[in-house]
């Protein structure tokens, strides 16, 4: 009787099922900028482990496929992604510009560079607006400002 009950437990230990968690995945491509929500996401069930555990709620970061799972690093929210102290501006960026995408500014007449980040991207569409925000480090922000509300700044983006 022993013998059954362990060989009992024994299977049963090896035909369980896995735990399992839920985890968001797009059911729409989501792109940087959009909201993540009950509107682009579905709830699979996942080992547990497997993915670490987000919310949604926040902003992609990042471009997720539909029907990938939505990982930490492709969100976030442009108010985490601004280094403390430095101010944000929007200015023409383009439709290559990612959300938390470093950057460096030009101001075009005296040649003086400052770091920043994207803060907001421009819509990728051909007729739409093609104005951005980054945040700029406040050593160059008055500078920069003034540079883009008379369209002497240039944005600058690593290749690779």
């Amino acid at each position: 009787m022993v013998a059954i009950a362990i060989a009992l437990v024994a299977l049963w230990v090896e035909i369980r099922p896995d735990p399992t968690v839920d985890h968001p995945f797009a059911t729409v491509a989501i792109h940087p900028g959009e909201s993540v929500g009950d509107w682009n996401v579905e709830w699979k069930a996942v080992p547990v482990g497997l993915l670490d555990p987000v919310a949604p709620g926040s902003v992609a970061i990042h471009p997720v496929a539909a029907g990938n799972p939505i990982l930490g690093s492709d969100i976030g929210d442009g108010e985490t992604l601004i280094p403390q102290g430095w101010w944000t501006i929007e200015v023409e960026i383009g439709p290559q510009a990612t959300i938390g995408e470093r950057a460096m500014v030009v101001m075009l007449d005296t040649g003086t560079l400052a770091r920043a980040v994207v803060v907001s991207a421009s819509s990728d569409d051909p007729l739409g607006a093609s104005r951005g925000a980054v945040a700029v480090e406040p050593d160059h922000a008055a500078e920069a400002a003034m540079a883009a509300a008379e369209g002497r700044l240039a944005v600058m983006f690593a290749s690779g």
